[in-house]
């Protein structure tokens, strides 16, 4: 056995060593790296072999041959040594970057996965299993106790972009799916087996919970897409959960008017959450109609025509009821319904979450200002996973056709404390402005006035130096 970097033919030695070789990483043999021979000969006339560091590799340097033993060729490093060995660390240290990245790529994967699919396998496993409310009950307690401890201790997942794989690309078309085949089992067991009243009820909450939380943020995703087939998908689960227009609205008056009372989603400092959800609701109906009134009449047409999106969307909606009806009955269309009125209030609370209190100002042009960070709270925790990173809004409404798995978390947002399990639950069991903390804000970089910084509990991304003058001033 022969060192590989000896290719001279100079001898070694075949002895097994503590450290290897620095150029060839052999343990089994031992040469000039590890030995040096002294340039005088002994009083026998051999070379005195002793430690050292001196390498006589003939591969790669100019040996010098020593004369009293004439076997060792020997050396001095030189600074090639030294970048040979850098160059070859680099590429070590680049080849183990590279395999741990794609290891965080296919746990970030199964993570997300496991996010979006529980939910609706959660449902449909209830529902199966028939356990009765007081089991399913303790379930969806430990679901949701779960859901709080994990968005409290894990680390914010929207600092790094997610690598955007074939599995994170397929989920956003697997959630809506899946939630519609879950829906569709629900309406066939409840039409096909005698259920009590509260089973019945408790299944329509499992199901527009699971609708909500996963199915419109799927839904929402593929709205900003923009191909055919992706719109097209969206469109249909909105009509799975009543509420149709939410394309026409979304894209057209909320991206827009965000932070202006024109935005159905946009809730007032102080404003209780059911005076929000029920003004969100008739407002996103009326300016879904004024938008396309607007666009029709522009090209000289009536808005009592089929060319009306919101007119084609309430008659899809009719004929899914009819269909629904005729295919499970009362009971089944009664459990759509009520699915869609909790999936729908659900969003609706999200929505109220993530522009509460922000205010686009106008102008001394009359315009409205330039969209900001600022105009979204963010809630960079690990619930987004199962919301398809929803929660980073602020990143969103920056850069609205950027792909979910791109987004981060913007140095200029508003920071929630919580992840949207606490958020909601704080908005349906409190006041929104229960913590509200006042301080003096600063000017704004453009020398227009001055508001007050109303935080509700929330904190600003630290290390930002920007004025949070997009938050709306307390009443007094």
């Amino acid at each position: 056995m022969r060192c590989l970097c000896n290719r001279a033919g100079a001898p070694s030695i075949r002895r097994r060593m503590r450290t290897p070789c620095l150029l060839c990483a052999d343990r089994g043999v031992v040469h000039s790296p590890w030995m040096r021979v002294t340039d005088q000969a002994g009083p026998s006339g051999r070379a005195r072999i002793g430690a050292g560091i001196h390498c006589a590799c003939p591969a790669r340097y100019s040996p010098a041959a020593c004369a009293a033993a004439q076997v060792w060729n020997i050396h001095q490093p030189t600074a090639d040594d030294a970048a040979a060995i850098r160059t070859r660390a680099s590429e070590v240290a680049g080849k183990m970057a590279r395999v741990t990245s794609e290891v965080e790529m296919v746990v970030e994967a199964f993570a997300r996965s496991a996010a979006v699919l529980l939910l609706p396998m959660l449902v449909l496993a209830c529902i199966v299993s028939d356990s009765g409310p007081v089991a399913t009950l303790g379930v969806w307690l430990t679901w949701m106790v779960l859901a709080l401890g994990i968005d409290a201790v894990s680390p914010r997942v929207g600092r790094t972009r997610a690598a955007a794989g074939s599995t994170i690309k397929a989920l956003v078309f697997t959630a809506p799916l899946l939630q519609g085949a879950v829906l569709v089992y629900a309406l066939w067991i409840v039409s096909a087996t005698p259920k009590a009243p509260m089973t019945i009820a408790m299944i329509a909450v499992m199901v527009g919970i699971s609708a909500g939380a996963v199915g419109i943020s799927a839904a929402h995703e593929l709205v900003h897409r923009r191909g055919s087939l992706e719109r097209g998908i969206a469109q249909a689960f909105m009509l799975l959960v009543s509420y149709p227009h939410f394309p026409i609205v979304h894209l057209r008056v909320h991206h827009l008017y965000v932070g202006t009372p024109l935005d159905p989603g946009t809730s007032r400092l102080n404003e209780p959450l059911v005076h929000f959800v029920g003004r969100a609701f008739v407002l996103a109906w009326h300016s879904g109609w004024r938008v396309e009134s607007s666009r029709l009449a522009r090209q000289g047409l009536t808005p009592w025509r089929m060319d009306n999106a919101i007119l084609r969307a309430l008659a899809l909606q009719a004929a899914l009821y009819g269909a629904l009806g005729a295919a499970f009955g009362w009971i089944g269309l009664a459990l759509f319904i009520g699915q869609s009125a909790v999936a729908v209030f659900l969003a609706l609370t999200i929505d109220y979450t993530q522009h509460y209190g922000v205010v686009r100002r106008q102008t001394a042009s009359g315009r409205l200002e330039r969209l900001r960070a600022d105009h979204a709270w963010t809630s960079d925790h690990a619930c987004n996973r199962s919301t398809f990173n929803l929660g980073l809004h602020a990143d969103h409404h920056m850069k609205p056709t950027q792909g979910y798995s791109q987004l981060v978390n913007d140095d200029g947002a508003l920071q929630a404390p919580m992840g949207y399990p606490g958020l909601l639950l704080l908005a349906l069991v409190s006041r929104a402005d229960a913590n509200i903390d006042q301080g003096e804000d600063q000017q704004r970089n453009s020398g227009q006035g001055d508001s007050c910084a109303t935080e509700i509990g929330f904190h600003r991304q630290p290390g930002n130096a920007r004025s949070t003058s997009g938050v709306e001033s307390p009443k007094k």
